[in-house]
């Protein structure tokens, strides 16, 4: 009996003195400034603190994605290595990318500068591609969403109205051949029948409807639907001539007057997928002009 009481009091003293150690180092490691952290955006965060800032540490991802933090104590920027190769250079609050901060990406070579909000590149900055592509402007979410100019490396741009990284809104697109689009869209797409207010990048404002100007020299005014000319518009080409009335997938079709180059008595009448598929008014008066 005594030798069981007497082996119950040594594993209570173990047990005891394993309770005061494990509460030693956990006291010492707390005043040294180590702690746990974790974010409301499921972030995770164990390293040294002051002030209950991050200084060293390691962030834990929902992804799994591990990011090394360096800061210096007094500084109001941190650096943060991720195990990716990503790297990131700027403001943090708590565990948080929030302010202004830089994001070098190391699989693509994009390089993002501007404004982060609760770990999310959200609000105004500039992302520069690898291959010279740059945008400027607004972002929610990581996505280009908002107002802002897309260039591409060949010198053609878009700027207007983003959302969900589309083109949607209205915006001045220019390519490098020298074709020209002032008007709205639609998820990525030309679409839209209503008066546009377009604000153009060398300043000023275009209002009217949509317009297309090709390198070629043609010019059309009217109404888009998913890309194609579809609705009512203006078609003048640069020989002259001019169609005025209704199109389909990008070709006149329906009600319409042609005007021929050269002085000819236009074409009233109507089109189908291109082609005159009625005699006019207009033909059929000059057809009897040309019996007399």
């Amino acid at each position: 009996m005594t030798t069981e009481k007497s082996m119950k009091n040594i594993v209570l003293l173990i047990f005891t003195v394993a309770f005061v150690l494990l509460a030693v180092a956990f006291l010492s490691v707390y005043f040294m400034g180590y702690r746990y952290i974790r974010s409301d955006g499921g972030v995770r965060y164990f390293g040294k603190t002051v002030h209950e800032q991050p200084t060293n540490g390691t962030l834990y991802y929902k992804n799994g994605l591990k990011g090394t933090i360096t800061k210096e104590k007094e500084s109001s920027l941190c650096k943060i290595e991720f195990n990716n190769g990503d790297i990131y250079e700027g403001s943090l609050k708590g565990i948080n990318r929030h302010g202004e901060g830089k994001l070098t990406c190391y699989d693509t070579g994009d390089v993002y500068t501007g404004v982060f909000e609760n770990d999310k590149i959200t609000g105004l900055g500039v992302y520069v591609y690898e291959n010279g592509d740059k945008y400027e402007g607004m972002f929610l979410d990581g996505k280009k969403d908002g107002f802002g100019t897309f260039t591409w490396a060949d010198g053609s741009f878009y700027h207007g109205e983003f959302k969900n990284n589309k083109r949607h809104g209205v915006g001045e697109y220019r390519i490098s051949d020298g074709s020209v689009y002032l008007g709205a869209y639609i998820e990525d797409k030309k679409s839209g029948n209503s008066d546009v207010a377009v604000p153009l990048l060398s300043g000023g404002t275009y209002t009217g409807k949509n317009r297309l100007e090709f390198s070629n020299g043609d010019i059309y005014v009217g109404d888009f639907s998913a890309d194609e000319r579809t609705g009512y518009g203006e078609y003048t080409w640069s020989s002259g001539e001019r169609y005025v009335g209704e199109f389909k997938d990008g070709v006149m079709h329906g009600k319409g007057i042609y005007y021929r180059a050269g002085g000819l008595n236009p074409y009233d009448g109507y089109f189908e997928n291109g082609n005159i598929t009625i005699v006019g008014k207009e033909t059929q008066k000059n057809e009897d002009n040309a019996d007399e």
